[in-house]
C-alpha cells in the first residue's frame, strides 16, 4: 500500500486554492488531512501545524432602494414587513431586530438601543423615520408589550429561524 507524502498533500491543498474553493473550505480539508494522518493512520511524519490560509471578508450583498422596495411591498404581513424595514435602514442582522424589546426604541432621539449583538456588545443604531412610520402602525395594531416581535408565545419574541422561513417563501 502506497503512503500519501507530505508534498502531495500540500500540492493538493494547493489545487483546491487554485480551483477556487473557500479559505474555509481549504482549511476544513487541512483539519481532515491532519486528522487522517494523526489519529487514523497514526504518522509522525506530517507537520503538527499547516499553513492555513486566512478567512475571506467578504462585502455584503446590498438591495438597491428600487430591490428594497419592490421587497417590502411585496411584504403582506405588518409584523414581517416592520422586521424588514428596520433590518433594511437601521442595517441590523435579522437576530438583532427579532430581538428588540419595545423599550429598546428611543423615537424622540431616533436611535434603536441593540443588546448584546454579536460580541456581546451593546450598541445605537438610528430609527428612520420611514421605519418608524411602519413600526408605529405596527405598534398600534398589534400592541407588543415586551418584545417588539413576539413568536406565537407572546412572552418571548419571534425566533429568527421562523423568520427566515417566511422570507424563503
Amino acid at each position: 500500500m502506497e503512503f500519501l507524502r507530505v508534498p502531495d498533500a500540500r500540492n493538493y491543498l494547493l489545487e483546491l486554492l487554485d480551483q477556487n474553493h473557500s479559505h474555509t473550505y481549504v482549511n476544513q480539508a487541512i483539519s481532515a488531512l491532519s486528522f487522517w494522518f494523526k489519529e487514523v493512520e497514526k504518522r509522525t511524519d506530517f507537520p503538527k501545524e499547516w499553513a492555513r490560509p486566512k478567512r475571506e471578508k467578504k462585502l455584503p450583498v446590498v438591495l438597491s432602494a428600487l430591490e428594497a422596495s419592490t421587497l417590502l411591498k411585496s411584504v403582506i404581513n405588518l409584523k414581517h414587513r416592520a422586521i424588514l424595514s428596520l433590518v433594511y435602514s437601521a442595517g441590523l442582522r435579522i437576530s438583532e431586530a427579532v430581538h428588540l424589546k419595545v423599550r429598546d426604541l428611543d423615537v424622540e432621539r431616533g436611535i434603536i438601543h441593540i443588546r448584546q449583538s454579536k460580541g456581546r456588545k451593546d450598541r445605537y443604531t438610528v430609527l428612520s423615520p420611514t421605519a418608524y412610520k411602519l413600526l408605529e402602525q405596527y405598534i398600534r395594531i398589534e400592541e407588543p408589550e415586551t418584545w417588539l416581535f413576539p413568536g406565537q408565545n407572546k412572552n418571548s419574541p419571534i425566533t429568527a429561524e421562523r423568520f427566515n422561513m417566511y422570507l424563503k417563501k
